[in-house]
């Protein structure tokens, strides 16, 4: 492969991993992170539906149903033909799901992953009357679809564990010049988490706010 040096570099990989990308990290920095837990997976269904639904809310959480359910198309109409939409569908699960969906590509996992989706639709359905009807294409993702797309380990969709009283490392590592960006430093997972971790890497990179401070007003 290529390699690129750099004074500077954002790693926005899991924490978990990075003991096994960088080879000089402190023995007790490297065991901390090898310790973390990380956050809840997930299943999720996506599906075209021959049905116009801009009247349900762009997003609906059904607590009975342990749902969040995202109709993108009334965001985006263009996600979708006129008199159709796009919806998706997410339910968060236990690390140990992960386990159940056995390896990618077995007859196991093609009838676990088909089954989730149904489930899902299913339950849907009784949030949104004639979904599974007029779904013309259904997709889904499991646990180790998300691993295999964001090589976050076991599918956790969040990087690492976000209950009260948890930890997240520094975005500023023991190496220097190495930092942390992503779900799996401050503030912690989701899209708009992230890109503020990676305003703080950036902001701390660049100097700021040493070179940017604010002028003294005159009088």
């Amino acid at each position: 492969g290529r390699l690129v040096e750099a004074d500077v570099v954002v790693v926005n990989a899991h924490a978990k991993l990075l003991p096994d990308l960088v080879d000089d990290l402190p023995g007790d920095y490297a065991r901390t992170l090898r310790s973390l837990r990380t956050s809840p997976t997930a299943v999720s269904a996506y599906l075209g539906v021959r049905a116009d639904l801009s009247r349900v809310p762009e997003r609906v959480k059904s607590l009975d149903h342990g749902l969040g359910i995202a109709v993108s198309s009334n965001v985006d109409p263009s996600l979708a033909p006129e008199g159709c939409s796009t919806v998706s569908v997410l339910r968060l699960l236990p690390t140990e799901a992960y386990d159940l969906f056995g390896e990618r590509g077995t007859p196991e996992y093609e009838r676990a992953k088909r089954e989730a989706a149904e489930e899902l639709v299913g339950s849907a359905e009784e949030v949104i009357p004639g979904l599974r009807e007029g779904a013309v294409v259904v997709d889904a993702a499991t646990p180790r679809t998300f691993e295999r797309y964001t090589l976050s380990p076991r599918g956790a969709i969040y990087g690492l564990d976000q209950s009260a009283g948890s930890e997240r490392p520094f975005f500023k590592t023991p190496v220097r010049g190495l930092y942390l960006a992503g779900a799996c430093t401050f503030p912690g997972g989701g899209v708009e988490a992230v890109a503020i971790s990676g305003a703080i890497a950036a902001n701390d990179v660049s100097g700021w706010p040493r070179r940017a401070r604010p002028r003294r007003c005159s009088r």
